[in-house]
Parts: structure tokens; C-alpha cells; sequence
């Protein structure tokens, strides 16, 4: 029996597409020394690279755009130690409130970042470390909560 009209408009156009196209291919992860976007190498250089670039950033384009030529060593310390010490009201006079208050913001942000990082490093890397027994092929997987068994 044929089926009649009405069944075949219920039929979505997306609903044919898909039935005529093939399955999506399943993913293949590689093993072993293949994987480079997981490890902490290349985290680390990628840092790096972006350190350099930042302090390159720093010294050529600003020191230039401020000074005539580079300053020396004194001159850049003296720099970082005026800025480092520079009150908030000398900053939202300088360059405005909104520089300030962010400059406060970030300022409380470091703070709570930098005590979650000591929490981490000197209470949960430990524990990770030493109360998982679960076998894990690479060292970083010890450092994380993988390693502890269920």
C-alpha cells in the first residue's frame, strides 16, 4: 500500500537530509607521544612565549612611545617602583577613576588568586599526590583528581 499524502508532508526536509547522509566519523584520539596539546611543555612554552612577547610589548613599544630612546636598567626600575607605589588618589588624578578602580578590582583579584594558588599548592597537590592509588600512565595525572579512585 502507497502511503498517502498526508504521511509524506509530515516528513521535515531535515529529517530526508539526514537519512541520506553517512554517519559522522568517529573521533580518534593518538596515543602516547603523538598528544602534544595536553602537556605541561607545552603549556609551559606557550607562557613563555606569551612572557616575551609582553616584555617586548613593554620595553619597545611604551618605554619608546614614552621616552626618546630605551632607558637603562635604572631607569626602567625607578619607572616600576613609581608605579608600584603610586596611592590611588595619585592614580584616578593621573589617569583617571576608572583606572583606579580597576587597578583596585585586579589588585583583590591577585589576592584571592594567590591564596586559592597556596590552598592549592601546599594542601591539594599533596593530597592528590599521595592519596590516589590509582595507576596512571602519565606524572601529570597524579597531580589531578583523576588519580584518586571512586
Amino acid at each position: 500500500m502507497a502511503p498517502s499524502h498526508s504521511q509524506s508532508i509530515n516528513i521535515s526536509p531535515f529529517q530526508a537530509m539526514n537519512s541520506s547522509l553517512p554517519p559522522p566519523p568517529s573521533p580518534s584520539f593518538p596515543d602516547g607521544d603523538e598528544v602534544w596539546y595536553g602537556n605541561i611543555q607545552y603549556l609551559l612554552n606557550i607562557s613563555a612565549i606569551g612572557l616575551f612577547c609582553c616584555v617586548f610589548i613593554f620595553f619597545f613599544v611604551k618605554l619608546r612611545s614614552d621616552h626618546r630612546r630605551i632607558p637603562g636598567p635604572a631607569g626602567v626600575a625607578a619607572k616600576l617602583l613609581a608605579v608600584w607605589h603610586a596611592t590611588v588618589r595619585e592614580i584616578a588624578r593621573h589617569c583617571g577613576a576608572d583606572a583606579a578602580q580597576f587597578l583596585l578590582i585586579e589588585g583583590g583579584s591577585c589576592a584571592v588568586i594567590l591564596s586559592i594558588a597556596v590552598f592549592s599548592t601546599f594542601l591539594m597537590l599533596p593530597l592528590n599526590l599521595y592519596a590516589g592509588a590509582a595507576v596512571r600512565e602519565d606524572q601529570f595525572s597524579k597531580t589531578t583528581i583523576n588519580h584518586i579512585e571512586k
